[in-house]
């Protein structure tokens, strides 16, 4: 709306007065004739009823350009308002979208670091099995080795045993001969 629309619109306010308030100019007797009053004659007061409809047209002519004027403002205002909610809209959106990214993407960090630590304590544990079970089999080694000497012990009788002894000059007790072998241990891995 400009200044110079707002000044152009009400020439009938400027012609008869001051607005809505024009009617007052007009005199009472034009304005509550009685409709049984006789015949017409043309008098003043038919002019000033012409008067009083031009200043009416032309104030619900005013009021119409306003209303449009109105309306069209509603309307840009409203475009305005779906345009602003659409990029705030569309702005939240992508802080949602780029805040869902950086969980997916901690999230992969931190199963990736898990995955690490699952490998790093697996293979600790294979090499724990590993080296248990080498000291299995070098303890079932030793066990067999002893089993087979209790069972040489056990077998040859008492007096052969301390004939061939005494005759090959072997000095071993039972003690000495249940002692593990004396071979070198393995190294741990």
């Amino acid at each position: 709306m400009s200044g110079s629309e707002e000044r152009d619109d009400p020439p009938a306010e400027q012609e008869h007065g001051t607005g809505a308030l024009g009617a007052a100019r007009y005199p009472a007797s034009a304005l509550d004739a009685p409709e049984d009053s006789g015949p017409s004659r043309p008098t003043g007061g038919e002019s000033d009823f012409a008067r009083l409809g031009s200043h009416v047209v032309s104030v619900l002519r005013a009021i119409e350009e306003t209303a449009a004027r109105i309306q069209e403002d509603a309307r840009e205002k409203a475009e305005e308002a779906r345009t602003a909610a659409e990029t705030y809209a569309s702005d939240r959106r992508s802080q949602a979208d780029a805040e869902a990214r950086e969980i997916v993407s901690a999230a992969e960090r931190q199963a990736a670091s898990f995955s690490e630590d699952a490998e790093r304590r697996h293979q600790m544990l294979e090499s724990d099995i590993s080296l248990a079970e080498g000291h299995l089999r070098t303890l079932a080694t030793g066990l067999r080795d002893l089993a087979d000497r209790l069972d040489n012990l056990l077998a040859t009788p008492l007096g052969e045993r301390e004939e061939g002894r005494l005759a090959a000059g072997d000095d071993n007790s039972l003690t000495e001969a249940l002692e593990p072998s004396r071979r070198p241990s393995p190294t741990k891995q």
